[in-house]
């Protein structure tokens, strides 16, 4: 192998070694010349780059396209016969190094992977610009033993870079919300500066650090980031909080000293400035800006501060919003500064539903809450109220998703955060879910996707309980980030298993088709049903059981609409999936809305468990711990696809008995009930054996740790309550109608449906729709289309504008009026069939994979045609 001098960096010879390693390891011999000309007995393998000058000669001679664009790369012939070389190159270093992670992936290995060197061309360039991992130091008892260590950073850093990931977050001071809770103990880098600095002209300390371990901490801070940089990774160093005074909190364990209000802006701008200096590969800064910061929302000149300390580094560093409670004179203040800016929205909430961007927000989110705050003074927060001034105000809609922040002419990019709400714990693993979530990371001109990693809040806020990442230090989740970083590079990437064949062997194959389904389940119950949009409080994957019997139980929903009961709770996505209550609403009243009704998920549900169940049985007999261990989880998410169907099914019972008054329909309720209680029971029973810690803590509050089984008492006095009015009620003659009618309604899948929408502009900056729909089916032909319309634009609703019969099809224009030329228009379709029956065109599909709206680009003020 010859490596063109020319092509040289550290990145490449880190991806170089990596090759040697794989080739050595497959039982062969590779020789490494590096020079600044070709030999002239030739070379098997030559690695370059567009830029350098045997590169242009070798494209040339080939008549190969030079691979365009940062980390675009290309793998070709050049030559014939006994003078045929193989040509990996590159656009710029990250280009050559992901020509040279192509081949170190087609080294033959146990997988039957492809030859070293394929015969015909391969290209490839990144689907997103920006393709991160987070990891949070959130206890100073769980962190800091991988924060200390340089052996697990050079394995964890390899991992992300071979797996294509080229940005790594490392998150400080992300481990409590707010600063106004007596259950803060843990401050360990959550005001961050005092954990690595000694600034000159100041006297701040972190009250019992000692100065050696404070030295120690940027010592390390500095090897990490440069090891990053090493791989070609982008180092992004994430400073969540930057107030330093906890309120009712006496029993923290480093109070800052030396601070006070009149100097906190000036000592932070000082602060991270000097961080900067000191740490030369800290490449961005990502700040959360909204007041669980310990920031005021009303003090923007105290962020001007901290963005001016970034600017004095002297070299261009990304800014990082979080854009939770952001305002635009915020955004405008970072671009002052001429660094490069980026807006982080949340995906879905704190959660991961399913892979697209929400329809629309729950509504109470995106209506402003006009008293809610007040206008602060000063740079400290003096109260809820005013810290929360806009995230809780008037600036609700930022605080799940992408806002109003992706107007047209926009000058930062767009990178989403996908947060660990749904899936802490259980092993995670599915290409063609990982392919949409990669497509949708472009959405209207977006650049990426920054994933918070499997086990990312473990001991959060210092909670007890039992150390829960000794499984993936041991690669439990090598899978995981293999299959989302291959993907988020390219979505119609080859599916690999290579992190399941290092643990699971000749049982990867089946591992992988049950991990696909089972990956599914915890998103879509998130998507349907979503009683807290904090992971702070809603964690499906070891549920704290919801009331179907509003009051029955306690537990730690709030931020839903009363009377907060598993019916009423809204899905994350309230225009596309309907709650328990508005559904059995819709069947007595014979309105369909057309969303997905909780019966319709329980069947997909259905689905999902038993395709995951079904490869298991291939494995059954293996004695491999990793086989166990992976089984288990699959089993596990099985359960738990069994419990929530049988769930959703008895809330409508529940509520359809409850209006129709009929004891026999509650009874039914209870019924499905019990069978979910027995799903639960069985999986924690499962648990036991393959969990057994006794406490598995992601924060120290009852819903955020413990196990499944000490979820059961709180169903069983939920079932004892419906068993309860179950048995108080009557009967009505037309319940029993009203039940096969549920029922029935439940077996029909959504509709075999062919659609065929153009678009084109219409006058003064308007949209006109011509829609063609044919069905089959039990649903008919269409009698009546409405347009669901607006902006891509979270804080506002859509138009329902009924199409017109025209042509065969159906029509409407949209006055330019409706729209806003400042962003990107969205739309879907509600169609009606003769039947009365009612489904959303395009729908997420029947593999729960697809974008379930369109955008479009109007162009303003032309005619169409």
């Amino acid at each position: 192998m010859f490596v063109d001098i020319g092509a040289a960096s550290a990145p490449v010879d880190w991806a170089i070694d990596q090759l040697e390693r794989a080739v050595s390891d497959g039982g062969c011999r590779c020789e490494v010349v590096r020079g600044h000309e070709l030999p002239e007995e030739g070379a098997d393998l030559v690695v370059t780059a567009t830029g350098a000058r045997i590169g242009r000669a070798l494209l040339l001679r080939a008549g190969e396209r030079a691979p365009e664009g940062a980390e675009a790369f290309a793998i070709f012939s050049s030559g014939e016969g006994a003078g045929r070389t193989t040509v990996a190159i590159g656009d710029g270093p990250g280009g050559v190094v992901q020509a040279i992670l192509e081949l170190t992936e087609r080294i033959p290995g146990p997988d039957g992977s492809e030859p070293l060197l394929p015969e015909n061309p391969v290209r490839g360039a990144p689907a997103n610009a920006v393709r991160s991992i987070a990891r949070a130091f959130v206890s100073e008892s769980a962190d800091k033993v991988w924060f200390w260590d340089q052996g697990f950073w050079q394995g964890y850093l390899d991992r992300l870079t071979r797996a294509r990931f080229n940005r790594f977050h490392l998150a400080l001071g992300m481990g409590y919300d707010f600063f106004y809770q007596s259950e803060v103990a843990d401050t360990y880098f959550l005001f961050p500066y005092p954990f690595l600095l000694d600034l000159p002209g100041y006297e701040v300390r972190a009250e019992g650090l000692p100065a050696e371990e404070r030295n120690g901490n940027l010592e390390m801070l500095r090897w990490v980031s440069d090891a990053a940089t090493r791989r070609g990774l982008h180092f992004q160093l994430g400073l969540w909080t930057h107030g330093y005074e906890w309120v009712e909190a006496p029993g923290i364990n480093y109070p800052i000293r030396g601070l006070s209000p009149e100097i906190h802006a000036r000592y932070c701008r000082e602060a991270i400035a000097a961080l900067l200096a000191a740490c030369p590969s800290i490449a961005g800064v990502t700040l959360r800006v909204h007041g669980e910061s310990g920031i005021s929302e009303a003090a923007g000149d105290f962020w001007s501060e901290v963005f001016a300390g970034i600017a004095e580094s002297g070299r261009a560093v990304e800014i990082d919003l979080h854009t939770k409670g952001l305002d635009h004179p915020v955004v405008d203040a970072a671009l002052a500064t001429g660094m490069p800016v980026t807006l982080s929205p949340k995906y879905a909430a704190e959660h991961l539903g399913l892979p697209y961007h929400l329809t629309a927000i729950r509504p109470h989110e995106r209506r402003p809450q006009e008293g809610a705050g007040r206008p602060g003074t000063s740079g400290m927060a003096v109260g809820l109220r005013d810290v929360m001034r806009l995230s809780a105000g008037l600036r609700t809609f930022t605080r799940y998703s992408y806002g109003d922040f992706l107007t047209r002419d926009r000058r930062y990019r767009v990178v989403y955060r996908i947060w660990p709400g749904t899936q802490r714990l259980l092993l995670w693993g599915d290409p063609a879910f990982a392919a949409s979530l990669s497509r949708s990371g472009g959405f209207c001109g977006s650049s990426g996707l920054d994933i918070c990693e499997p086990l990312f809040f473990a001991g959060r806020r210092d909670s007890p309980g039992e150390e829960v990442r000794s499984g993936e230090e041991g690669g439990h989740h090598a899978y995981t980030y293999e299959v989302l970083g291959r993907h988020l590079f390219a979505p119609d990437a080859p599916a690999g298993q290579s992190g399941l064949v290092a643990v699971a062997g000749d049982a990867a194959p089946w591992l992988r088709r049950a991990l696909a389904p089972a990956s599914r389940v915890l998103p879509l119950i998130t998507m349907a049903h979503c009683p807290s949009a904090a992971n702070n409080s809603y964690w499906p994957e070891m549920y704290t059981n919801m009331p179907i019997v509003a009051g029955a139980a306690p537990h730690p929903y709030r931020d839903t609409a009363p009377p907060r009961s598993f019916g009423s709770a809204s899905a994350l996505d309230p225009e596309m999936f309907s709650s328990a209550q508005a559904f059995a609403g819709e069947l007595l009243e014979q309105e369909p809305s057309g969303r997905y009704t909780p019966l319709q998920v329980a069947g997909w549900l259905d689905q999902l468990g038993a395709g995951a169940l079904a490869p298991l049985m291939e494995v059954a007999g293996s004695s491999s711990p990793g086989v166990a261990a992976i089984a288990a989880d699959v089993r596990l998410q099985a359960g738990l696809a069994r419990f929530f169907a049988e769930k959703l099914r008895a809330a409508v019972l529940f509520e359809l008995g409850g209006r129709l008054r009929d004891g026999e329909v509650i009874a039914e309720a209870v019924q499905r009930y019990r069978s979910a209680r027995k799903a639960w029971a069985q999986l924690a029973d499962g648990a036991r054996a393959s969990h057994p810690q006794g406490d598995l803590a992601f924060g120290p509050s009852a819903h955020l740790r413990g196990h499944w089984a000490d979820r059961i008492d709180a169903i069983d006095q939920d079932l004892r309550a419906m068993e309860t009015l179950a048995s108080a009620s009557g009967s009505t003659e037309s319940g029993r109608a009203w039940l096969a009618r549920a029922e029935a309604v439940g077996l029909e899948p959504p509709p075999p449906s062919a659609v065929r929408v153009t678009e084109s502009p219409s006058s003064g900056g308007g949209l006109a729709v011509f829609a063609r729909v044919t069905t089959a089916g039990p649903y008919g032909p269409a009698r009546r289309v409405v347009l669901n319309v607006r902006p891509v634009n979270q804080a506002t609703g859509y138009s329902r504008l009924q199409m017109r019969p025209d042509l065969g099809g159906f029509a409407v224009s949209v006055n330019g009026d409706a729209l806003d030329e400042r962003y990107d228009t969205q739309y879907f379709l509600t169609v009606e069939s003769v039947e009365g029956r009612r489904w959303i065109y395009p729908g997420i599909g029947q593999a729960l994979l697809d974008q379930p709206y369109r955008t479009v680009r109007p162009r303003p003020g032309r005619e169409a045609g």
